[in-house]
């Protein structure tokens, strides 16, 4: 979930978040191993294309595995690797993005997959409120009908998957890309919220799990950032301290008359992909 700024060494506090699991106990319990686990593994994709909007214009990797190659190799139409990058998907702003290859192999191998970015620019470097991804379906099909196409804005993924079976609309929120969305009501992430929590009842214990920006952390607590907008390096450690503490302190459940004794599980930063949620250590 994080996107590292490379210039300033730095990360997006927008799109930072946190995995917290706590463990209410009845006595003296030792605390069960956590078990909070969302992934989804997607296989025998041979074409992958990831879309990712960015401050001057939206960057697209195409992932073509060697059975994609040789479908695209053998077609009639002889499709060179170039072409199918730069129209395989088409965005709209108020006109057309004209699209350019950002890098592309110098040689091509039958036994690996081969990756083309490209990069549309925006117009006069306006940043749009919307854009019309467009996929050719006929023309992505042509490499094979296994395929997936990801969204995602300052890569924060907009939609879990890429079940994009048509042309759509997605509104762009330039403050806070995490309300980035598609206008299509069918297309959104599972974990849609910047914050959630999950209560387990056990025999023995009460698991309490929660997943939560630093955006929304700073908001209640001080964490001691030196900017609104970036996490330094050097921040990580002292951030995931007070993330702990103001969570123990606030997270209290009482069965009758009895106060239950909090532990915490762990504090794991996590980032969110096009499937799953991962720990993650920046």
């Amino acid at each position: 979930m994080f996107l590292q700024c490379a210039k300033l060494g730095a990360y997006r506090l927008l799109c930072a978040g946190f995995l917290v699991i706590l463990c209410l106990l009845f006595g003296a319990i030792p605390p069960a191993s956590a078990d909070w686990n969302s992934g989804a593994t997607i296989e025998d994709i041979s074409t992958r294309i990831a879309i990712n909007i960015v401050d001057k214009g939206v960057n697209i990797t195409v992932d073509l595995a060697p059975n994609a190659i040789a479908q695209l190799r053998n077609n009639a139409e002889a499709i060179s690797l170039k072409t199918f990058a730069l129209t395989a998907i088409i965005i709209h702003a108020d006109t057309p993005l004209q699209s350019s290859v950002k890098s592309i192999p110098d040689s091509e191998s039958s036994s690996s997959d081969i990756i083309i970015e490209t990069f549309l620019s925006f117009s006069d470097q306006i940043q749009p409120q919307s854009l019309k991804i467009i996929p050719d379906f006929d023309l992505i099909k042509k490499a094979g009908e296994q395929f997936i196409i990801t969204v995602s804005h300052h890569g924060l993924p907009v939609i879990d998957h890429g079940v994009l079976t048509q042309a759509e609309v997605l509104d762009l929120n330039w403050q806070d890309p995490w309300y980035s969305h598609f206008l299509n009501p069918k297309l959104k992430r599972d974990h849609n919220d910047p914050v959630m929590a999950f209560l387990y009842l056990e025999p023995r214990q009460i698991k309490s799990e929660i997943v939560v920006r630093v955006k929304e952390m700073a908001g209640w607590t001080d964490l001691g950032l030196r900017d609104d907008k970036m996490i330094y390096p050097d921040e990580f450690a002292l951030i995931k301290q007070k993330v702990s503490q103001f969570l123990l302190a606030q997270n209290k459940v009482s069965a009758g008359t009895n106060n239950l004794l909090s532990v915490l599980d762990r504090v794991d930063y996590i980032r969110m992909g096009a499937a799953d949620i991962q720990a993650y250590e920046p």
